[in-house]
């Protein structure tokens, strides 16, 4: 009886790990797997005059995520960068677009077009900062909108998970830095 006991005992907790392990729950989304031609360590950024008044956030959100990983390096250069900074005012406050994250390649004629990351690779981002809502928000949620678009320009794409950068505010993002969720992302893209 007392062997039945364990026996059965053993096997429960077995099955128990088994679907435990097995039940694979992502909390990142990319774009169909698209990801930049280029690497994210590193990655270079430069900020046009447009988007000064917001370098802040710019640098913060940059250092979130090369604080958070070290698959990931992002370097200013103005010169050779792939993903330029700028502000418009483009949209009013009840369309909730605090940024944008534009997706552009570059063909052998050197002539750039738009592309939907859902659909192909890319090769550089405009992240558009919006004049009319950035200003509202706290440094906490600049710092965090601008590693989130960031992270769209590294291949992530939006979730619901608020522990996660690639959350957005509306869906009550908690945090303003890239966590293991995100930097599971990047790993699954480029490593």
């Amino acid at each position: 009886m007392r062997a039945k006991k364990c026996i059965f005992t053993i096997l429960f907790i077995s099955i128990l790990l088994v679907i435990f392990y097995s039940i694979s729950v992502f909390a990142y989304n990319t774009f169909n797997e698209h990801t930049r031609s280029s690497r994210v360590d590193p990655m270079y950024y430069s900020i046009d005059s447009s988007a000064n008044s917001y370098s802040s956030a710019i640098f913060d959100g940059v250092g979130a995520w090369n604080d958070s990983s070290h698959y990931t390096r992002l370097l200013y250069n103005s010169d050779a960068a792939d993903v330029f900074f700028s502000a418009d005012a483009f949209a009013d406050e009840s369309a909730h677009i605090i940024a944008k994250t534009l997706f552009i390649s570059v063909d052998a004629d050197f002539q750039l077009y738009s592309v939907n990351p859902n659909v192909s690779n890319w090769d550089i981002n405009l992240i558009e900062i919006n004049t009319l809502v950035m200003p509202k928000l706290t440094a906490y949620k600049q710092q965090g909108t601008m590693a989130h678009e960031l992270g769209h320009a590294m291949g992530l794409a939006h979730n619901t998970n608020p522990h996660s950068i690639m959350c957005q505010l509306k869906d009550h993002r908690a945090v303003n830095y890239p966590t293991t969720d995100d930097i599971n992302g990047i790993i699954h893209l480029y490593y």
